[in-house]
């Protein structure tokens, strides 16, 4: 859980398939666009925007993942992101735990 504005936020970030990129191709951060949460999703494009040195870019899935309808069941906002974007942006704000 991370605090924003003075109210707790909760939300399910999912790392998928990240660490190759094919030969020729340019490496991205890639978010998800479809069965996520399209607010989080946009949220995430910002601070990707603001604090990543890889440029970001729309993904699809093409299907729900079971882990996003769980996290979805739970109340929680689910979306696919990498890992080190979130560690990255908690040590700078000082959000770690």
């Amino acid at each position: 859980m991370f605090t924003f504005d003075l109210h707790e936020e909760s939300f399910q970030l999912q790392q998928d398939i990240t660490g190759y990129t094919p030969p020729h191709k340019q490496a991205i951060i890639g978010i998800a666009s479809d069965n996520v949460d399209l607010a989080l999703a946009k949220i995430l494009r910002v601070v990707a925007a603001e604090y990543c040195t890889l440029p970001w870019g729309s993904i699809s899935c093409g299907f729900a993942c079971s882990d996003h309808w769980s996290c979805m069941a739970q109340g929680r906002l689910p979306s696919v992101e990498y890992v080190k974007l979130v560690l990255a942006v908690a040590l700078e704000l000082g959000m770690e735990k």
